[in-house]
């Protein structure tokens, strides 16, 4: 049996001796960094964005930048949204030159909605004006003038020879104005957008509610131009909002970005994700980075056409319900994270060239204060896998460890029952991953599995009397 590969560790340090343990143990920074990154296309395709530059719009764009299939003739800007026509302009003027992508033209569109709208909340503006605080240095061409939006994605429409594919991580303002002409609607290859929530609450909080209805900003700043897009007849695929949140991006990728890298691009993700840090982690909802992923690698979505009408009116507008009668949109029900993780850095980083690598299994770890149980899936094949923790009763951290060749349950229970805060672990123990879980909740990351045995560990208590628990379970992964 081979010996698992030694990494080097990122992760928070555990209480008490389980400093011991984690110390000096070498983990991957992330393991879906490991991951084989995206692969290299011969063909391309030109690609409208629509933005109105919120966080996860420059993540996205961030990572549209470096996607070898896609030609970005222009990215407008959706004046119904966070962003302020005002300055957004020069905001994406400077953004793209600090990516080193200076090619697509920009333009700001219109700020009054085509029926039904309302403004984004006046802080949520506030915090997108300036990118976020990046303080990006001026572009060169800052202050000249530009064309609206509409003027620009109308004569790209008229003079294409083949269909656009078109990116909407905003209102639909915009679009939906240009696209009520059929002469240019059938000139869209297809749409793909963030938008809407349709089984779930959105993310709108009405005037004196609690708790969100089922609206979603994009989709209720401008209910209007999202029928016109319905009705237009350009294909449509949804990301709504409950698809988004049901995967925000793991701690591991959260470390990953953070950590920067060579790239123009990775180095300014590196500082977004340091002045938002909402961005990343488990509450965060990058529905607009899903759909930038999903126009080359479509197979992180797993869709189905669903028939759609537009609320109009009320505290819900924009809220989209499924009729008989509908406009028919391929609806996003589940995402593939890891995969689309994978994807993500590796475009952020500008690595290039082999297909990503996908999930070997799904582990589980599931414990407390009495017990602590592993269940290997049935995986036992290398490769990228979800680590899943499960806390049965009290908050606890869950770590899957390598084990030597020989080594086994009862060594690694002779090692806790001595450990020391100072004493360094032993060579034939190697962190692969590493999950803080609070009292009766979960958490996921992924880990890189090579060849060997892997024990699971659930560590609870406090620093002064920590308490370990080692699954009588092994994973064996086999080559």
């Amino acid at each position: 049996m081979t010996r698992p590969t030694r990494r080097r560790s990122t992760a928070p340090t555990a209480p008490g001796r389980s400093r011991a343990l984690l110390a000096s143990a070498i983990v991957v920074i992330a393991a879906i960094g490991s991951a084989a990154p995206v692969a290299a296309q011969t063909a391309t395709r030109t690609l409208i964005v629509s933005t109105d530059l919120g966080a996860d719009d420059l993540l996205a764009i961030s990572w549209l930048v470096n996607d070898p299939a896609l030609e970005v003739p222009a990215i407008l800007i959706a004046g119904t949204g966070l962003a302020d026509c005002a300055t957004a302009v020069d905001d994406l003027r400077a953004l793209l030159t600090a990516l080193d992508a200076t090619g697509p033209e920009v333009g700001c569109g219109a700020t009054t909605p085509l029926g039904g709208g309302t403004p984004f909340p006046a802080d949520q503006r506030a915090a997108a004006t300036g990118l976020y605080g990046l303080a990006l240095p001026p572009a060169a061409d800052a202050g000249a003038p530009s064309r609206t939006a509409e003027e620009i994605l109308g004569s790209l429409l008229d003079d294409a020879y083949d269909p656009v594919t078109i990116l909407s991580m905003g209102p639909m303002t915009t679009l939906g104005s240009v696209l009520v002409d059929p002469d240019r609607a059938v000139k869209v290859a297809s749409v793909t957008a963030s938008l809407g929530a349709l089984d779930g609450p959105g993310n709108v909080l009405a005037d004196g509610a609690t708790t969100p209805g089922s609206a979603e900003w994009n989709a209720h700043a401008d209910p209007a131009a999202v029928e016109a897009v319905l009705g237009s007849g350009a294909p449509l695929t949804l990301v709504p909002y409950e698809a988004a949140a049901a995967v925000p991006l793991s701690a591991t990728l959260a470390d990953a970005l953070a950590a920067g890298g060579d790239a123009p691009t990775a180095a300014l993700v590196a500082r977004l994700a340091a002045a938002r840090p909402d961005l990343v982690g488990p509450d965060s909802v990058t529905g607009d980075a899903i759909a930038a992923v999903a126009l080359t690698h479509p197979e992180i979505l797993q869709t189905r056409e669903r028939f759609l009408d537009v609320e109009q009116v009320g505290p819900d507008a924009g809220a989209l319900r499924e009729t008989e009668e509908g406009y028919p949109a391929q609806v996003t029900g589940s995402v593939d994270r890891t995969a689309f993780e994978a994807v993500l850095l590796a475009g952020v980083r500008a690595e290039g060239g082999t297909d990503v690598e996908t999930p070997s299994g799904v582990l589980t770890i599931t414990g407390g204060a009495t017990a602590c149980e592993l269940d290997t899936g049935g995986t036992s094949a290398p490769g990228l896998a979800i680590v899943q923790a499960v806390s049965a009763d009290e908050a606890m951290v869950a770590v899957l460890a390598g084990l030597a060749e020989g080594k086994g349950v009862s060594d690694l229970e002779a090692f806790l029952a001595t450990a020391s805060p100072t004493e360094d672990p032993p060579d034939w123990l190697l962190l692969a991953a590493y999950l803080e879980v609070d009292a009766g909740s979960s958490a996921d990351d992924t880990a890189e599995l090579t060849p060997g045995d892997y024990a699971a560990m659930c560590i609870t208590g406090d620093e002064a009397t920590p308490a370990y628990l080692v699954a009588p379970t092994l994973l064996t992964v086999t080559e």
